[in-house]
Parts: structure tokens; C-alpha cells; sequence
């Protein structure tokens, strides 16, 4: 998985709302566009810490101008989690809880569900659909079905499925 914490300024463009992913878990290279109220929570943030630290390299800096620590960005969201959840949560768990609302709006889609897939694939910084496969495993509504079918179901809906 990327890590936005370590995003170059240069990376962040506020002016298309585009952000090249550099920094990738098996160093595969893409570009994220944001959402409109994404692109403006991001302007108010540069627009602030540029009076903290003008001329930061690093869009998300320490007060140094370095990349804070995978392991910072993992402890604040538990910090955070914790304050105001009783429940045990991980920051992937909205990976997850992102790709199974992605999926659950599918149903009764059809063919159209090739296209979605491909599109969750990319968003998520797949290198392979089969990677973005396993997510079904997690949707009551598709599930069954992959179980049903012996975990063929997708060889014979999408076409050209390569084995990895």
C-alpha cells in the first residue's frame, strides 16, 4: 500500500487535483484524482502549514520538513480510533470497508461489472484484478456466488483473466 505521508510537494497537484504516487508497495507508479471536497480540504491544508513551514518539500511534513514514520501515521490513527470508538479498528479496515461498499453497489450490474472491478483495481493501487478478487470474499452478495462456482466464477465473466 502507498503511503500520501510520503508525498513530495511537487507530487500534489492542487491546480488539476491529481497526485503521483510515487512511494508504492512493488514500486508501480500512478496518479490519483481527487474528489472535489477532497482537492479542497487539501488547499486549506497546504495554505496552512505553507505559513508554518514555507517551502516544504514534503507535503505532509514533521516539523523538520521529513516524512514522518509509517509507524507515526499508524499510532495516531489508533490514538484517534480509540478516543472516540469503543470498537478495534486498523486504519486497512477502511480499505477494506472502502472496496466492499464499492462492490456491494454492483449488484445487478452485468458486464458493466468489468469495468468496475478494473476501475476499484486501479484505485486501489492493484497490480492485478485477481488481487482485487479477494475482496469478494468479503461481500455477502457476491460470496456465495464465488463459492458456488468454485472460485471460477470470475475466469468466465471476465474475459482474459490472467493467472499470477
Amino acid at each position: 500500500m502507498w503511503s500520501l505521508s510520503l508525498s513530495k510537494c511537487e507530487n500534489v497537484n492542487l491546480s488539476n487535483g491529481v497526485i503521483d504516487v510515487i512511494f508504492t508497495k512493488g514500486y508501480n507508479e500512478h496518479r490519483v484524482v481527487l474528489h472535489d471536497t477532497m482537492l479542497e480540504l487539501l488547499a486549506q491544508y497546504d495554505k496552512a502549514v505553507s505559513q508554518i513551514i514555507p517551502g516544504r518539500k514534503i507535503f505532509f511534513p514533521t516539523i523538520k520538513d521529513t516524512c514522518y514514520h509509517r509507524s507515526w501515521v499508524s499510532n495516531q490513527f489508533n490514538r484517534a480510533w480509540r478516543k472516540y470508538n469503543k470498537t478495534y479498528a486498523r486504519s486497512s479496515d477502511f480499505r477494506h470497508f472502502y472496496a466492499y461498499m464499492n462492490i456491494n453497489g454492483w449488484t445487478g450490474t452485468g458486464y458493466e461489472a468489468h469495468d468496475k472491478l478494473l476501475a476499484l483495481s486501479k484505485s486501489m493501487g492493484h497490480t492485478s484484478l485477481r488481487k482485487t478478487i479477494y475482496y469478494f470474499s468479503l461481500v455477502d452478495t457476491f460470496g456465495g456466488l464465488i463459492e458456488e462456482h468454485n472460485g471460477t466464477f470470475f475466469n468466465h465473466i471476465i474475459p482474459d483473466l490472467p493467472d499470477e
